[in-house]
């Protein structure tokens, strides 16, 4: 691929087959199917973080050492804005929201940022203590952030912020892509840790009966839930009182973009797909090294899955498209509707 060195993060253009991929004074942007290079910017100030991509997959933003922000244009490599100032310590982590127009951003000093690109210099329209990660809404206009005391909710309409109780120590949350129900999910040992909330009124919904040390994943068409303490169980959403153990133990899950495929780790090197609505499982994927494989993301047109192998420290691709492709020549496709060809993903 022509990279050099120990990459320390990656990110898969949300809208073409490109990675981003950061090491700790430069970012490249490589063809996935190739493997060339299509550009490189050195940052001599050093970077730190994750790439993050906007939902257009032209611009490309991360932390700066000297704690900046910088956005770029991923092919010209020019700044679209100027450093985005504001964060005292090292360790940021940014993040598009997905309209696009508001970028969300941490560091080690546990405070977490919403920012304005639109306008410059980009200003703080919010500012939240955390320690963790934080969830959206699917226009971007409403944010959840875990903290010690619970989730904190923020509306981009109203530009309030409203606490949601769950103490203590709630480190998930994830949020509907219509900003409707919001989920909290606290890593404190105890019988109740996953709480529903309905967002539009910050009332408290349900309470589901997971034990601590566990997290909260909705699917994109936010139809399920996935927790994973004291084992891995799907939840319908709406319903809340039953659940399905998919898997004895804790494991990650990532539901494809389309919400018809869940894929979990399993035992080493092996990767299940299921079908949430019946649990059925679908295929089973398996990696040529002995590693436990951690399921990270689909692509946006559901062909590819992204792995990481804990052991090995490498990304295990698998491309869905050419493995059916394959099968069916052998008369042996999964008995599931196939992909879209990929003529009409890229349209």
């Amino acid at each position: 691929t022509g990279v050099t060195g120990s990459p320390l993060a990656v990110a898969w253009n949300p809208r073409l087959p490109q990675i981003a991929i950061m090491d700790r004074n430069q970012w490249r942007i490589i063809d996935a199917d190739s493997g060339t290079t299509i550009s490189n910017h050195v940052v001599n100030e050093g970077l730190g973080g994750w790439p993050a991509w906007d939902p257009t997959g032209k611009r490309l933003s991360a932390g700066v050492f000297d704690n900046n922000i910088g956005i770029w244009d991923s092919m010209t490599t020019d700044l679209t804005v100027a450093p985005i100032h504001g964060h005292l310590n090292g360790g940021t982590i940014v993040r598009f929201c997905p309209d696009g127009n508001r970028l969300v951003s941490n560091d080690w000093s546990h405070i977490i940022r919403l920012w304005d690109t639109t306008i410059g210099p980009p200003e703080p329209i919010a500012n939240i203590a955390t320690e963790n990660t934080w969830a959206s809404s699917g226009n971007g206009e409403v944010v959840l952030v875990p903290t010690q005391e619970g989730g904190v909710l923020w509306d981009s309409k109203t530009r309030q912020q409203t606490l949601l109780p769950h103490p203590p120590d709630v480190r998930t949350c994830a949020v509907t892509a219509d900003g409707r129900i919001g989920v909290t999910a606290s890593h404190a040992l105890q019988d109740i840790a996953v709480k529903i909330w309905n967002l539009d009124s910050g009332k408290w919904i349900a309470d589901l009966e997971v034990p601590g040390f566990t997290g909260a994943f909705l699917s994109p068409d936010g139809k399920w839930l996935v927790t994973n303490g004291n084992g891995t169980r799907l939840w319908r959403v709406g319903e809340w009182k039953e659940s399905r153990v998919l898997q004895p133990f804790r494991t990650l899950p990532c539901f494809s973009p389309d919400s018809r495929l869940l894929a979990l780790s399993d035992d080493i090197s092996v990767i299940r797909l299921l079908e949430p609505e019946t649990c059925r499982e679908v295929a089973v994927l398996t990696a040529p090294e002995r590693t436990r494989l951690l399921p990270l993301t689909f692509t946006p047109d559901g062909a590819r899955l992204i792995s990481y192998g804990e052991e090995t420290g490498a990304l295990h691709i698998f491309d869905l498209r050419a493995i059916r492709r394959q099968l069916a020549e052998m008369d042996l496709d999964w008995d599931f509707p196939p992909l879209l060809p990929e003529s009409q993903d890229q349209q």
